[in-house]
């Protein structure tokens, strides 16, 4: 097939086949004693493809117990997924991400909605650090609307840097303290104030201004709280792979396959700001692995450079405050793509969405987004941050895209 003539149909038949062979009915789920999970799980999986001298082509597969083979979605408008309800994720009183523990049915829960009035529903899982993306877009509106500059001081807990700072570590290395002073920053310039009488906040008025429904970020405090313990987290941060993917679409830099400056969030420097932190994304262990080269069973997900500021000279990765022993040096000069991204991971969730773009002139390009309920539960060694089914989804989806897009 030439990647001109590539269809949605053809890119999310593609899709669910990678879900259905990828191995989310073979794990073990630590919750479980080790056995197989009680139920599948689930798992939004978007991608935008940009065959070259063509219009992009956009899918939407969502995989779960109650959609088993696959379910591809109705995108029939621009900005909106047709025939599927999002529901949202919830806690109980326990503080326990109760829709995705063993045993649990959903046939008792009391879901509330999220988007959509569609009859197929879905849970949406809780994006995990994913959500630090949206806080970056958020901090990029401050600046673009004068509010402050990138190169102000910021203290926070001790620390001092500045706002560029802070939100270079909370997207290269997923640091939560950063966060947490990007979240109060947000609230001191009135983005993120509390939803009053059905009126969503300021943040949640520009992404739905751009057909971003299900973005949201509710419950966060003014002390830069956004996590269960501070009564945010789960049931209040949302994203989906569809509106995640577009997200991305609308913040490409003007260099990269058109910028879409009619719908853009951002001006081109900030744009530009936010997605070098991304290509430094230090934390490959979700759809690409290039930082777990080395830990037994390792598999190849998407083929994604390492970048070299977080390879020791002995070869191994140090992030933060993760560290992986092993020498990634040949994996990393064996790969032949660029991924830059944002990941999200938690016992019971993991999450992935960026750009890749292969080398050379031809090189395959799109943007990708993945939410799932596999987290760290699952997980086959103490170095994974996830099963190695969700590196195995991004390196089946990476091989039929590079055939397709680099012919």
């Amino acid at each position: 097939m030439n990647a001109t003539f590539l269809t949605p149909v053809e890119l999310a038949t593609l899709l669910q086949r990678a879900l259905c062979d990828c191995g989310l009915n073979a794990l073990h789920d630590a919750l479980n004693a080790g056995q197989p999970p009680t139920d599948l799980p689930s798992v939004d999986l978007a991608v935008i493809a940009f065959p070259r001298g063509a219009p992009a082509v956009a899918a939407n597969v969502l995989f779960s117990r109650e959609l088993p083979r696959g379910h591809i979605a109705s995108l029939g408008g621009p900005d909106d997924v047709g025939d599927v309800q999002f529901l949202r994720d919830l806690r109980d009183e326990r503080a326990r991400s109760v829709a995705w523990l063993p045993g649990g049915n959903w046939q008792y829960l009391q879901f509330e909605p999220l988007h959509g009035s569609g009859d197929v529903r879905f849970v949406s899982p809780y994006p995990a650090s994913l959500i630090k993306l949206m806080v970056a877009v958020g901090v990029g509106l401050l600046i673009d609307g004068g509010a402050c500059r990138w190169a102000d001081g910021l203290h926070h807990r001790g620390d001092d840097a500045s706002i560029a700072g802070w939100c270079e570590w909370m997207i290269v290395t997923s640091d939560n303290d950063a966060t947490d002073a990007m979240v109060g920053l947000l609230h001191r310039h009135g983005l993120l104030e509390p939803e009053a009488a059905g009126r969503p906040n300021r943040l949640h008025e520009v992404f739905q201004r751009h057909g971003l429904h299900t973005l949201r970020m509710e419950a966060t405090t003014p002390a830069g709280g956004w996590r269960n313990v501070d009564g945010a987290g789960v049931g209040a941060l949302h994203m989906t792979a569809w509106d995640s993917a577009r997200l991305l679409w609308m913040l490409l830099p003007n260099r990269l396959l058109g910028s879409r400056e009619a719908r853009s969030l951002l001006s081109a420097s900030s744009r530009e700001r936010l997605w070098g932190w991304l290509g430094d994304q230090g934390l490959h262990d979700v759809l690409s692995s290039g930082a777990l080269a080395g830990v037994p069973g390792w598999e190849r997900g998407i083929p994604a450079r390492l970048p070299g500021r977080w390879v020791t000279p002995r070869g191994s990765v140090a992030v933060g405050k993760y560290f992986y022993p092993a020498d990634v040096r040949p994996e990393r000069e064996r790969s032949r793509a660029r991924f830059a991204h944002k990941t999200g991971t938690t016992e019971n969730y993991a999450s992935d969405a960026g750009l890749v773009l292969g080398d050379g002139p031809r090189g395959r390009r799109y943007v990708i987004a993945m939410l799932s309920s596999v987290g760290s539960r699952f997980s086959p060694h103490p170095a994974c941050a996830t099963d190695w089914c969700l590196q195995r989804l991004g390196r089946l989806i990476d091989d039929a895209l590079r055939d397709l897009l680099e012919s």
